[in-house]
């Protein structure tokens, strides 16, 4: 019985932390920050592949995102009621759950919409092989991540969420992401095909990497939100506190400058790709296009390397944080013995 009243605790604690920290109704306010600029842009992006690359097969995509893309601009909007949202959280917990499968989708859209991109007005068509297995690849790896994410809730449930999972809710750290593996891998596909093709089918690659990591990274949360969704509609334990406004203090404010800063970066690095790679093409001289590319692949290489080495730096600050604790655990234990 007390295991089990153990185990009951360090659950409810996990997802106490799940629906302060990533989980959050705070959160919804990522509809209008990433869902709805995403959705416009792949709707103008369908529209002129339908009309000047003539890929007929996104001709009804481009209702389904103008939909998609209205909806996300109303879960953005209602983000702003802040007292509607915490006195109706199990509706507003499942809507988030639905915003993170939409958001999902439309950077799964962007990213194959990338993979089928050869140069202006040319594309390869999505119900050609190469489409066709791209499709099937990451569709057979997003269902059998859902499953083994089904089946890590399972697992951890009966034993129970440890103290170091529950306390990554509030660092906003994934396991997955953390991982130097995925690193690595994404070095070796940034650089080696770039070099083999001569920097042909580089959006092409960039493309197929990211809807590798969507299809493994973004079940994870998906499993567990929902999860937490059904649980708030269970019980009121899980529910959240409605935040209250609190002032930035000056650390803060310099990581979220730093933040937009990177986003701005990737984006117009990505877009740089996109005009040099394609629009601007034929005009510029290849040299020009080669020297791009490779500044940009260096600087993605140096932003992964200064990733990694802050993870680590993060890690050692966190082993001896621990162990400086449980010095002193010993030292009162001690101090008591004595008394």
């Amino acid at each position: 019985m007390e295991k089990e009243k153990k185990i009951e605790a360090k659950n409810i604690a996990y997802f106490q932390a799940l629906a302060n920290s990533r989980a959050s109704l705070t959160q919804l306010g990522i509809a209008l920050i990433a869902g709805l600029p995403t959705g416009l842009l792949m709707t103008w992006l369908l529209k002129q592949a339908s009309v000047y690359a003539h890929i007929v097969e996104f001709k009804g995509f481009v209702y389904v995102f103008a939909f998609l893309t209205v909806f996300m601009g109303l879960i953005g909007v209602s983000s702003f009621f802040t007292k509607t949202v915490y006195h109706f959280q199990n509706f507003f917990s499942a809507l988030f759950c639905v915003l993170i499968v939409i958001l999902t989708f439309f950077i799964w859209m962007l990213c194959y919409f990338s993979v089928l991109y050869i140069k202006a007005n040319t594309m390869f068509s999505p119900s050609g092989l190469f489409g066709k297995i791209i499709i099937l690849l990451s569709v057979v790896i997003f269902l059998f991540s859902i499953g083994v994410n089904i089946y890590l809730l399972h697992h951890r449930l009966k034993i129970g969420f440890s103290e170091t999972r529950t306390n990554k809710n509030f660092l906003a750290v994934s396991g997955v992401c953390s991982s130097k593996i995925l690193g690595i891998i994404f070095c070796m596909v940034m650089l080696v095909p770039p070099i083999l093709t001569q920097g042909k089918y580089l959006m092409n690659m960039f493309g197929v990497l990211c809807i590798l990591g969507i299809s493994i990274i973004f079940p994870s949360p998906i499993v567990e939100f929902s999860y937490l969704a059904y649980l708030k509609s269970k019980s009121k334990i899980y529910w959240e506190k409605a935040p209250l406004r609190k002032i930035k203090t000056s650390a803060e404010k310099i990581k979220l400058k730093k933040r937009i800063i990177l986003i701005s970066y990737l984006v117009l690095s990505i877009l740089s790709v996109y005009l040099v790679g394609g629009v601007f093409f034929n005009v510029l001289p290849s040299l020009v296009i080669v020297c791009v590319v490779l500044l940009i692949l260096i600087s993605y290489v140096v932003l992964i390397i200064t990733w990694l080495a802050r993870k680590i730096d993060d890690k050692k600050k966190l082993i001896k944080k621990r162990k400086m604790k449980h010095k002193r655990k010993l030292m009162n234990k001690g101090k008591r013995k004595e008394k």
